[in-house]
């Protein structure tokens, strides 16, 4: 770029190829590029003020580790693992839900304090989803938020899950939303301006109770 050879390194070959293919991609669409960094300006202009949501949920699980009974923690990395396959760009190529919500869940998640070198199993998801995880204020668009609702309020058969569940899981997103606000990264939490019907779930009714 400008007449240098910049270069940036990787923790794995499925990261490399990923910000490859942005490269590859700003520079067919003719966008320009920083001279400084290498890259193109609009992934300059986000890496200065954009902080995506996976990087901000694994901050806010490792914020609510110490003071956290371990009922909670589970709470909180549950939440985070249903929306990892939700709040993410749409790509040709990416692992699949369970692959995401598996490296939230047992990992990014659980162990904040190991972020840094994830297991082999959880790699390829793990750079998938610092890579094209959308930025937090993304969540400031009515349809971002509600897409994120409906996957509390669904289990990955498309079916409802429980009210309880719900209103659990998204009092947990809730607090995420206003740790946002704390931090400066939302100016203020859009779920208090959104209306979201809770999942309504088939009740199993007892036969001993029938009348005749």
């Amino acid at each position: 770029v400008g007449g240098h050879q910049l270069t940036s390194s990787h923790k794995t070959r499925a990261h490399a190829d990923s910000f490859r293919a942005e490269l590859l991609g700003a520079a067919r669409r003719g966008e320009p590029f920083d001279l400084a960094t290498g890259r193109p300006t609009s992934m300059v202009i986000e890496t200065r003020q954009e902080r995506r949501w996976f990087d901000f949920a694994c901050e806010y699980a490792e914020m609510k580790w110490k003071s956290s009974a371990p009922k909670s923690r589970v709470g909180v990395a549950e939440t985070m693992a249903t929306l990892a396959p939700t709040l993410v760009e749409q790509t040709t190529k990416s692992p699949t839900a369970l692959d995401l919500r598996a490296a939230t869940y047992h990992w990014a998640c659980r162990h904040p304090g190991r972020r840094a070198s994830p297991p082999e199993e959880f790699k390829e998801a793990v750079s998938w989803l610092r890579l094209h995880s959308l930025a937090v204020s993304a969540l400031a668009q009515p349809a971002t938020l509600r897409r994120a609702l409906d996957a509390l309020g669904s289990k990955l058969d498309g079916t409802p899950v429980a009210a309880s569940t719900y209103r659990r899981k998204r009092a947990v997103f809730h607090s995420a939303l206003e740790y946002a606000v704390e931090q400066g990264v939302l100016t203020s939490n859009p779920l208090t301006q959104l209306k979201h019907a809770i999942p309504k779930t088939a009740e199993a009714v007892n036969p001993r109770v029938l009348i005749d």
